[in-house]
């Protein structure tokens, strides 16, 4: 099947198991350095592509670093926060792009494929999935199939970013799951809570750069709907003192420190240390505690 034939497949959300990075990544193109092109993008696609050439450009800082010097890094930093700052004052990525400003602007869009990719893995709804797969080979066909970007070659940063991709998942150990089997008390007071604990689970175990925040505020959204579930208009406090007066100080204690370390792991953008994953894994098993509680 050629990717043509799979673009349009996938557009219309039918093939929402192929990862299209893999496709795409390893491409072997000769460099069209006279072309150009009046670039014109929706604010959606400008917004996502200057996500991507930030996220390239703080690994490209991170790599000028090292004790030996690489011009060739250094020259795709300026590149690339030329792109940057012109985003930045405008709000848009409208201009007269040579073949190297394309070339980082399909890298960026190649980052985000993978983050597509990345909450793809993590979506139980199936249609959800199918959506997010046919906005990925959009994507997909405005960058590898429409003139010129067909013709321009992927920059050099973007090996760089498989490479460490690939390290960052490696060096992440392993999540453990959950702690306790809520699962049929959730699905009982409410299938979608059920699929929300679920997610949640999944996402900490998936390659998702966000996924401790993603997780994290999903399972807390999860213990918030049943507290509310629970205690309608009535405060939680009076709620546990009626219903679990032994128990009142310590849920109570509990979830003040979930609630302070979901706030701590908001703060944290794209995390890949092990110490935050296992932080919000602590958090999430400390909420399926009180849920329990809650729901015997």
């Amino acid at each position: 099947m050629t990717l043509g034939a799979l673009v349009a497949i996938g557009k219309e959300g039918m093939a929402p198991d192929v990862e299209v990075s893999k496709l795409v990544v390893d491409e072997d193109l000769d460099w069209n350095r006279h072309v150009r092109l009046a670039t014109s993008f929706g604010s959606e696609t400008a917004k996502k592509l200057h996500e991507g050439l930030k996220i390239l450009d703080e690994l490209a800082a991170d790599l000028v670093k090292s004790d030996v010097p690489v011009p060739d890094i250094e020259k795709e930093r300026e590149v690339m926060a030329s792109m940057i700052a012109y985003y930045e004052r405008t709000g848009h990525l409208n201009s007269d792009a040579t073949g190297e400003s394309l070339s980082y602007l399909k890298a960026a869009a190649l980052w985000w494929i993978l983050e597509l990719e990345d909450k793809k893995s993590t979506t139980v709804s199936q249609r959800l999935k199918s959506a997010q797969s046919a906005r990925l080979f959009e994507v997909l066909e405005e960058f590898w199939l429409l003139r010129p970007f067909d013709r321009i070659p992927l920059p050099p940063i973007v090996r760089d970013y498989i490479s460490h991709r690939a390290t960052n998942t490696k060096s992440v150990a392993a999540v453990t799951g959950p702690s306790i089997g809520i699962g049929p008390q959730l699905k009982k007071l409410d299938p979608r809570l059920e699929e929300r604990w679920r997610g949640a689970w999944q996402a900490l175990q998936s390659k998702n750069p966000d996924k401790v925040s993603q997780a994290a505020n999903s399972m807390v959204e999860v213990l918030d709907k049943v507290i509310d579930r629970m205690c309608g208009d009535r405060p939680f406090k009076d709620v546990l003192e009626e219903r679990y007066p032994q128990q009142e100080k310590f849920i109570i204690a509990q979830r003040a420190a979930i609630s302070a370390l979901k706030a701590s792991l908001h703060s944290v953008k794209h995390e890949t240390n092990p110490q935050s994953v296992h932080t919000a894994e602590d958090l999430m098993h400390a909420a399926e505690g009180i849920i329990r509680t809650l729901l015997r």
